[in-house]
């Protein structure tokens, strides 16, 4: 029997209904967009169109007829945000590198250039100057896509297509993994937005005082405009008519006020599609499951001592950090491997710890330093609780910093924090008062973990909180993992788990990590040297979203050396699942301490948490709840029936519990403990292993 934490938020899973319609509508219009270009090149065809500009306007719609067909393709074979099914094939690989990541780039600039081009040739003949206008049109069309072409050679060296299992994959290379190679597709974004802003803006711009400049001596200007979905270029060819009399020969030319309405109405249009190329152009990606976050403002230089200062702005107030180097808790003792490979954390461990300097004695703060910011939780008697995670977008590399309370957990999480600590701390004083302790056999109370961190999650910290630096995204996880600990054992560490006749109690339950696996995309393409090894790769590369499928498949590893097996992946399951664990039963070999069965080649002592809840990155912190829902289900706690008063109490008694399946309305103190019903069905588990000593499996 297995259970998952579901969020059921009927909200977010319409955003989600709109946020596919309106990705499938994109690749739609834009083969509609495809048939305006269509249009305009039977147009531009016209023999008796002689102006050269002609000519350029029939290469950008030829150009941008294949350029929307290629991105309107991949829309629909992305499949949308929650779509599942993903084509793996070696063809749409090479489709996506080549046409995709190469191609319609090198199109975007050559319209850029082409355009750049005319809007200058245009300028210079509004100055009665031909310069360009006399050039060979063929010549200057040819030079701009070869260059075009080859500026964007680099992206095809940047990404190679390789086997994994169940298709083929795009991974980064080791040219495209190293330093210089992370900065290139920055530098050819920066060129390509730079070139926009200077032609849709600056020339415009020149053109416009040359185009008021003449009508101020009654120059007949016509104007003609051409739309494109791709950018927006004005071309105007201007005939002189000779003016006698104070009046116009031609009866047709544009009265004063006309005049001054077209060159208001293209300059607002100039600006507007601008500023929406490259608005639309930067990585914006939305930050969801907050209401309420700030970036991280640095306001001081880190001291080289081994006591750090660290000054930072949010929330329009001023931090002062007094930070210590302490080395991590949870690199006591680990087993850690890198595709297999064995790596020393310590290398990768920039932890510290220390407090906010106006409360010494009401403050502590923990964390990692990277890049002269810190990253970690704060927590404040004065200010509240913290998390400083780094930012998911490469636009901007400030860290966001956010408040525990501010974290939108739809119905399912919404709780307050402050109350909860206090409630833990008075617990955990009550209990060391007590005299009816019970001791675990050997005084063993320690759960060893062992973690796997799959290629989806190593993946997705790796290219954002990572910003494609290795040593950034090991030091991240290892953050990670640490906050994940102390909020399990802030949790587990004070329950009372009684005895069968509940004359004593057992407590101080603790867990370590005592296995690290961290798997990347690169050991999908790796054979081990052992059918074993090979088992696992194929498992941690499997593609599957399927929660039951996924859990089978982790499941299949002896785990019986460890207290727990958890998978924490980035996979988008259906149906909102973001976890699921194998339900613990006292009279059965699943959950805490079971052990693998060879006759089903299955394991039931393991779990996985996914980071990714409807394609958007979840919060440190609602992970870290996820977490302690799921290993509750591991040590034997079923979810709190809705209809039972005691278990799932209203608002006003305190909220539902940390094991309630939708935790509606969940506030105040109730939501990270668990509930009468949960101690008492984990305590049938923890007693059942306690009395056995072949299953118990504490250290």
């Amino acid at each position: 029997m297995y259970d998952s934490l579901i969020s059921n938020n009927s909200t977010s899973s319409t955003s989600i209904f709109y946020i596919n319609w309106f990705e499938f509508s994109l690749g739609f219009l834009g083969y509609l967009g495809s048939i305006t270009n269509i249009i305009n090149i039977f147009v531009f065809l016209n023999k008796n169109l002689k102006d050269p500009v002609y000519d350029y306007m029939l290469a950008i719609s030829i150009i941008d007829f294949l350029y929307i067909t290629f991105i309107g393709s991949e829309v629909v074979y992305r499949c949308g945000s929650s779509c599942n099914f993903r084509f793996n094939y070696y063809s749409t690989q090479i489709y996506e590198l080549v046409f995709i990541d190469y191609l319609t780039s090198s199109m975007a600039l050559s319209t850029i250039f082409i355009e750049l081009y005319v809007s200058m040739d245009r300028l210079l003949l509004l100055s009665n100057k031909k310069y360009l206008h006399k050039k060979s049109t063929f010549l200057i069309l040819t030079l701009i896509i070869i260059f075009s072409l080859v500026f964007y050679l680099p992206v095809l060296f940047l990404k190679k297509i390789s086997k994994i299992p169940e298709g083929y994959a795009l991974i980064l290379t080791d040219f495209g993994s190293s330093t210089f190679g992370r900065t290139i597709p920055g530098i050819l974004s920066g060129v390509r937005l730079l070139l926009v802003l200077f032609c849709l803006s600056i020339v415009n711009a020149l053109c416009f005082i040359q185009f008021r400049k003449h009508l101020f001596y009654k120059v007949n200007l016509k104007f003609k405009i051409n739309f494109n979905m791709n950018a927006t270029s004005v071309n105007v060819s201007r005939e002189l008519s000779t003016v006698s009399n104070g009046r116009p020969r031609n009866s047709n030319q544009f009265s004063k006020s006309n005049e001054s309405k077209i060159i208001k109405n293209i300059t607002l249009m100039i600006i507007s599609m601008s500023c929406l190329f490259i608005i639309g152009n930067l990585p914006w990606e939305p930050i969801e499951h907050l209401k309420n976050y700030d970036y991280v403002k640095s306001l001081g230089s880190i001291n080289k001592n081994i006591e750090k200062v660290l000054e930072f702005s949010a929330f329009r107030k001023n931090f002062t950090l007094n930070l210590f180097k302490k080395q991590s808790n949870i690199l006591e003792s680990v087993n850690s491997s890198l595709d297999n490979k064995n790596i020393e954390l310590k290398n990768f461990d920039l932890n510290y710890e220390g407090f906010l300097i106006d409360e010494p004695n009401d403050s502590f703060a923990s964390g990692i330093i990277l890049d002269k910011y810190f990253y970690g939780t704060i927590r404040s008697k004065r200010y509240g609780n913290f998390y400083i995670e780094p930012s998911k977008s490469l636009s901007n590399l400030e860290p966001i910093i956010y408040k525990e309370t501010d974290v939108i957990l739809e119905q399912n999480f919404s709780r307050t924090i402050n109350k909860i600590k206090e409630t833990l701390k008075l617990r955990r004083d009550a209990i060391q008062q007590k005299s009816n302790r019970l001791l675990f056999p050997n005084d063993s109370n320690v759960c060893n973990l062992n973690l796997n961190i799959d290629p989806y999650f190593y993946e997705r910290i790796y290219k954002k909180e990572g910003h494609k630096d290795q040593n950034k995204t090991m030091s991240y996880i290892l953050l990670m993992l640490k906050i994940q600990i102390e909020f399990l054992n802030d949790i587990f560490n004070p329950i009372e788990f009684y005895n069968y006749d509940k004359s004593g109690y057992y407590t101080g339950v603790r867990f370590i990590i005592e296995q690290l696996k961290i798997w990347t995309f690169k050991s999908c393409l790796e054979k081990a040297l052992n059918e074993s090894e090979n088992s696992k790769i194929n498992t941690f590369c499997s593609n599957t979203t399927k929660p039951l499928e996924f859990l089978t498949l982790i499941s299949g590893q002896n785990n019986d050396d460890y207290c727990l097996a958890y998978t924490l992946t980035a996979r988008n399951f259906p149906n909102n699942t973001i976890g699921a664990a194998w339900l613990g039963d006292y009279d059965k070999n699943y959950g805490l301490c079971g052990k693998y069965s060879t006759r089903l080649n299955l394991g039931f002592n393991t779990g996985f948490i996914s980071i990714v809840y409807q394609n958007f990155r979840l919060p440190d912190y609602k992970i870290n709840i996820a977490l302690a829902h799921e290993i509750g289900h591991s040590f034997g706690a079923d979810h709190d029936l809705e209809d039972d008063l005691i278990c799932s109490p209203s608002l006003n008694n305190g909220g539902v519990f940390l094991m309630s399946k939708s935790l509606k309305n969940g506030r105040d103190k109730n939501n990270l403990l668990f509930s009468t019903c949960s101690i008492n069905q984990m305590s049938k588990h923890i007693n059942s292993i306690v009395n056995d000593s072949r299953r118990f499996c504490f250290k």
